[in-house]
């Protein structure tokens, strides 16, 4: 089984609004037949057809007053859609409606024999940038929810924000696009990534799938993001291929392997008294601390208290049960803290294996608020990423 595949009908005059749409789509795990940078080229009438005939799982249409009037969506892909979806109810159209569904039926009736508004879709009532995203998460779901998973246990899914994976997976969600032109705000972190595995881990609950191997050439943020919101109390067992850049070894980790020592030394120092945040500093890969120095700085943030992990030398090389009592550990301390200091806020700054900082997260229940910080090999400092609530 293949990563869902959609084909999406759209006028070029909404070209715009289409590469949100799009955006958003393959951050779910859905493909789209037409490449993201190259929408909006001429399609052959043959090449749209054998599309939507053989390789694609479905349609999506973003009906627009532009889109209805287009001869090609109006005679060739739409049609194509509705035969292919009476030949096989598992092909899926999810329509997206700028234009009403009363006008939308009224522009299609003499090409159409089931009207758009009878398929499972989402509706704006404007088109905001903010209601284009929410419509297009509501279609991303509706597309997953339809999708028959019949890979076997665990369920292979891929995550990207830096380069493809080469991995059989059954979904690929793919968020390098975001990162293409720099790096992305926090608003996008809280607004559109976070949505997309909230999301996913709705739709695996629904299917009665909790147990998923990860392959993943991500940023940190990621392993953070996905363990705590696959986190131990939701019931999910979670894999993930954890690579060994240095010498090209990778182990599959698991978030139920049987805890091992700690090889590192965890230590906490107080600091502003008036302040309500801890900051967990813990750097694996090297012993030099000035971009945190840097940050703490620059941004004036106070802490608290200060928890430091660290290494006896550098780089260390862990194992999984290592990191499976490391995670454990810090989400321990983090509590103690809490207590001790009545802090309610976490800002995490870590240079890590992504395997460490999945289980960190899925470790993080009950920790308050967590703020996660993502280094910018550019800038040569950390930026704000993701906050877990």
């Amino acid at each position: 089984m293949n990563p869902p595949k959609i084909f999406i009908s759209y006028s070029r005059k909404d070209l715009n609004d289409i590469k949100l749409i799009v955006r958003t789509l393959m951050i779910h795990g859905i493909k789209t037949w037409q490449d993201i940078n190259n929408l909006g080229a001429g399609l052959t009438e043959g090449k749209i057809r054998l599309a939507i005939r053989k390789e694609c799982s479905g349609l999506t249409c973003y009906c627009t007053k532009t889109s209805v009037k287009s001869p090609i969506i109006c005679k060739i892909e739409l049609p194509e859609a509705e035969n292919r979806h009476k030949n096989n109810s598992r092909f899926n159209i999810v329509p997206i409606f700028k234009l009403g569904t009363k006008e939308t039926a009224k522009a299609l009736r003499t090409y159409l024999t089931i009207p758009l508004s009878n398929f499972n879709g989402s509706i704006l009532k404007n088109g905001k940038k903010e209601e284009i995203l929410v419509a297009s998460q509501k279609a991303s779901e509706i597309i997953l929810n339809n999708i028959k998973f019949d890979m076997g246990r665990p369920l292979p899914i891929g995550l990207v924000s830096k380069q493809k994976t080469t991995a059989c997976v059954a979904l690929d969600m793919d968020f390098t696009e975001y990162f293409a032109t720099g790096f992305p705000s926090q608003e996008v972190w809280t607004d559109e990534f976070i949505p997309a595995l909230e999301c996913l881990k709705k739709v695996l609950l629904a299917k009665k799938i909790t147990h998923v191997r990860l392959y993943s050439f991500a940023h940190l943020s990621f392993g953070f993001m996905m363990g705590y919101i696959f986190r131990q109390r939701t019931g999910f067992k979670f894999e993930i291929e954890q690579l060994f850049p240095t010498s090209g070894f990778h182990q599959i980790w698991s978030t139920h392997k049987r805890p091992t020592s700690n090889p590192l030394t965890i230590h906490d120092f107080p600091g502003e008294v008036r302040s309500k945040n801890l900051c967990i500093k813990i750097n694996l890969m090297s012993k030099d601390n000035s971009a945190f120095s840097n940050y703490i700085k620059k941004r004036r943030l106070t802490y608290r208290a200060l928890i430091e992990v660290a290494p006896r030398t550098y780089p260390c090389t862990i194992s999984n049960g290592q990191a499976v009592t490391i995670a454990s550990e810090i989400a321990s301390t983090i509590k103690i803290m809490h207590a001790k200091y009545r802090t309610d806020k976490v800002h995490v700054f870590a240079a890590i294996p992504l395997g460490l900082a999945m289980l960190i997260g899925y470790h993080l229940n009950a920790c308050g608020k967590i703020q996660c910080y993502e280094f910018d090999n550019i800038s040569r400092e950390y930026k704000p990423s993701c906050i877990l609530t």
